[in-house]
């Protein structure tokens, strides 16, 4: 049993995500591993919007922009109840590109990373 942030306790939680890596999963963004503990919460908004607001993609001149906010799901545009969404350069399209409740702690060659997946609505991959 751990401490939370708000002075409640949690039950230390079972294996999440790849890598071997133990997770504690409190408020929904703090894992701990064997490296260390891992807190987003300083990352996070808490009123339902997100942290990172139309944040262009990395590719060149992408026309795509992303929203993300971790720990807590936020709503943009058709976007609902979402980790991250992506959207065009105008605002007209919207696409849910992570699920809150599907995050997961894993790692990518050692480095933590954090995994999310959502039920497509298109043919194309997210």
């Amino acid at each position: 049993m751990t401490m939370d942030e708000g002075g409640g306790s949690r039950e230390r939680g079972g294996e999440r995500g790849g890598g071997g890596v133990s997770a504690q999963e409190t408020a929904g963004c703090v894992w701990e591993g064997e490296g260390g503990i891992i807190n987003l919460m300083g990352l996070a908004n808490t009123d339902g919007t997100p942290k990172f607001l139309r944040v262009r993609g990395a590719v060149g001149s992408s026309p795509w922009f992303y929203s993300y906010n971790p720990c807590f799901a936020f709503s943009e545009g058709t976007c609902q109840g979402v980790a991250v969404c992506q959207t065009d350069e105008t605002g007209s399209m919207y696409f849910n590109c992570g699920d809150m409740s599907s995050a997961q702690l894993g790692t990518d060659d050692g480095k933590p990373a954090v995994v999310y997946h959502s039920k497509a609505t298109t043919d194309i991959e997210r």
